[in-house]
């Protein structure tokens, strides 16, 4: 008896031909060797990998003009194909014995210099748009010049030691006693 006609058979289907000629001994050639030659997989499986690859990286620009598409489709399939890229870096890693990169940290005295200028240009915009007048600026900065002279001269408190303030000046009625003890 004859198999029902499956909503995709080949006569039905519109396909895409990719074929590439690689130069053997470029890094495309060797990639492509490795995936139809190599005796670690088969020919048709280093194929799919390969297209996988493929796929992984470019679907997402594929799709991102469908208009059928919503953009909550658009940016799962974006997401499958970050989390197939993750795992293909991970196994990248895992075979070479690669360490992930690190966040760089920041340098003490570098990261205050930046929050400074930051603080800088904040104060100037209000100065300009009239909501600080100048003098109180003029006072601040002052004071602030003898409280970082002063600083300088004196060694960074230990991680130990913990930093007094006076709570009532800084938080003012902010948290009542009750909310405080809990």
């Amino acid at each position: 008896m004859a198999r029902p006609r499956s909503p995709h058979s080949t006569s039905d289907r519109q396909r895409i031909q990719f074929a590439y000629n690689a130069d053997r001994s470029t890094p495309i050639g060797e990639t492509f060797k490795y995936l139809l030659k190599s005796d670690k997989l088969p020919s048709r499986k280093g194929k799919h990998k390969g297209l996988d690859a493929i796929a992984a990286f470019w679907q997402p620009f594929a799709y991102q003009e469908k208009e059928e598409l919503s953009d909550e489709e658009k940016i799962a399939i974006a997401q499958e194909s970050i989390d197939t890229l993750s795992q293909q870096i991970d196994l990248i890693r895992e075979t070479f014995g690669i360490e992930a990169p690190q966040a760089p940290t920041a340098n003490p005295a570098q990261l205050q210099q930046e929050m400074r200028s930051v603080a800088t240009a904040v104060v100037q915009e209000f100065v300009a748009s009239g909501a600080f007048p100048a003098s109180a600026v003029e006072n601040v900065t002052a004071q602030t010049t003898n409280a970082v002279s002063n600083a300088v001269s004196k060694p960074a408190p230990s991680i130990n030691e913990g930093v007094d303030f006076d709570e009532e000046a800084l938080l003012g009625d902010l948290f009542d006693n009750s909310e405080i003890a809990a």
